[in-house]
């Protein structure tokens, strides 16, 4: 029997979602290494993995902008020839994380318009993906909320664009309004952040309360009126 958009959990969300961090890895590889042998393919899929895993922690610790290559190359224990022949540069790091990020919004938007729901319940739904994929890959999210101030103008382009996605899509069921969408973007935006404000706070709770708010913003669209802002 299929579960509504207003009962789906967290847990049953993650067990359903076809979508792993191996698959954006590899959907990393396909966009950046499209030409490696089996076994080159391998050997850089080793290391991009241990490499984002290492720029995540690196990150929160110090910043992106003041992370160097040589950090990096402590932390992984990969050599600095290798680092470079799987990541290009910093600027290119950076890069692919803002299209894996970007690949689990398509990926997402793409399977939530298969379903075919009727308007409210793709609100919901797409209310209650963003919030848990922003538990899912966590790393991946944060890592692109905290590190656009200091992104090279096109990184921080990608970025705006993947932001925009979700609350042009949010508005479309929320009779077009943008500022209502920015409401409901901006409090999810923060649980994904400042996670320790939430920390008594149950995922579906709080993803119950999100769909609440959009509700009641959709239901009383026309009287809160709109904004000329650009998502």
């Amino acid at each position: 029997m299929m579960i509504s958009a207003n009962q789906v959990s967290y847990s049953q969300y993650v067990e359903t979602f076809p979508l792993s961090q191996e698959d954006i890895i590899e959907h990393l590889m396909h966009q950046y290494h499209p030409d490696l042998t089996v076994k080159q393919r391998l050997f850089t899929k080793q290391n991009l993995t241990l490499i984002l895993e290492a720029t995540f922690k690196l990150s929160r610790i110090m910043s992106f902008s003041k992370m160097t290559v040589r950090d990096l190359q402590k932390e992984t224990g990969i050599s600095m020839g290798s680092l470079y022949n799987c990541i290009g540069s910093k600027e290119d790091l950076e890069s692919m994380i803002i299209e894996g990020v970007s690949f689990i919004t398509d990926f997402t938007q793409e399977r939530g318009l298969e379903l075919k729901l009727d308007d409210k319940s793709y609100l919901v739904l797409s209310t209650k993906a963003y919030i848990y994929l922003g538990r899912m890959f966590k790393p991946w999210y944060f890592f692109v909320s905290m590190e656009s101030r200091s992104m090279t103008p096109d990184n921080l382009e990608k970025v705006k664009k993947v932001r925009t996605t979700f609350i042009t899509e949010l508005s479309a069921f929320l009779n077009g309004n943008m500022v209502a969408a920015s409401h409901i973007s901006t409090i999810i935006q923060d649980y994904i952040i400042r996670d320790w404000k939430y920390e008594a706070v149950d995922i579906d709770d709080f993803a119950d309360h999100c769909v609440r708010l959009a509700i009641l913003l959709n239901d009383n669209s026309k009287i809160l009126g709109d904004l000329p802002i650009s998502a």
